[in-house]
């Protein structure tokens, strides 16, 4: 768990919206997570990661990507 700090983040984000005919059509909002998580210190251990993944201990973590790619109705 984290416990609060009370300090203020300044997290980068990039909003795109899409408009047609004057309608707003779709909306799209990415923070910049890396940056976010780095400010307060939990920044995930990539490396590690990487590591893992080439011995062959990713096995959820594919399982994972796999889901995520399947197409959204």
């Amino acid at each position: 768990m984290i416990q609060p700090t009370g300090a203020k983040l300044d997290i980068p984000t990039a909003d795109f919206w899409y408009v047609r005919d004057g309608k707003i059509q779709e909306f799209n909002c990415h923070i910049g997570t890396s940056t976010m998580l780095a400010q307060p210190g939990i920044l995930p251990d990539f490396a590690s990661a990487v590591a893992a993944s080439a011995t062959g201990d990713d096995n959820a973590d594919r399982q994972g990507y796999a889901a995520a790619q399947q197409p959204r109705t």
